[in-house]
């Protein structure tokens, strides 16, 4: 199995939005990721990208579509796509996966659904779910910190946080972020997989 993380551009956040009680004033660089997860004869993607960000300035942007074609890929090549939530930089370029069956909590799909062409193959979750049945250790997990049905994807023992987390500060420092909808989750992410047998891959940290 492989995990190849996809940077298609650069911008900066706030850190009140990075870090509970973080500076309104400070910004931090970060980056705009998405990952790739192959398996077997599966590409599968965590996540979309975006092509328009209103209101972030963005630098060295060049796109999801041309990040994944630097690893050879195609949106038609790729099988899967797990979302782990509806905000648009997670979802927008979803139209685009017109093979793949899609993975997605309930209540964020309720928030995206617009970004779904009508004939897509969705699969919607709750709490947990084993997307490809023969590759178990592949789970969406719904923590439900950063928005209601905010969900990582657990590789065994590596993660791929969404924006339960934006820094590895948060994890080090065991600092939940400043953009939540339910802070008690959001800490409680951040106390779980803080422990060191975690790998936790990040999608804007620079």
């Amino acid at each position: 199995m492989k995990i190849t993380p996809l940077i298609y551009g650069y911008s900066r956040m706030k850190e009140s939005m990075a870090f509970i009680e973080g500076d309104p004033n400070r910004d931090l660089p970060i980056s705009f990721t998405f990952y790739l997860i192959q398996a077997e004869s599966f590409n599968i993607l965590v996540d979309t990208g975006c092509t328009t960000m209103p209101g972030w300035e963005m630098t060295d942007f060049r796109g999801p579509v041309a990040a994944l074609r630097e690893v050879g890929l195609a949106p038609k090549d790729i099988t899967h796509l797990l979302i782990t939530h509806a905000h648009h930089d997670h979802i927008e370029m979803a139209g685009l996966y017109e093979n793949a069956a899609v993975f997605i909590q309930k209540k964020e799909y309720e928030k995206g659904k617009k970004y779904f062409n009508s004939d897509a193959k969705i699969t919607l979750f709750e709490e947990k779910i084993t997307p490809i049945p023969n590759i178990p250790n592949i789970q969406m997990v719904c923590i439900g910190g950063h928005s209601p049905g905010s969900c990582i994807v657990e590789i065994g023992n590596t993660v791929i946080a969404g924006d339960e987390c934006y820094t590895r500060r948060n994890l080090t420092k065991k600092i939940p972020t400043g953009s939540s909808s339910d802070p008690q989750k959001s800490r409680a992410f951040i106390e779980k997989y803080s422990d060191p047998k975690y790998t936790v891959l990040l999608c804007h940290e620079k």
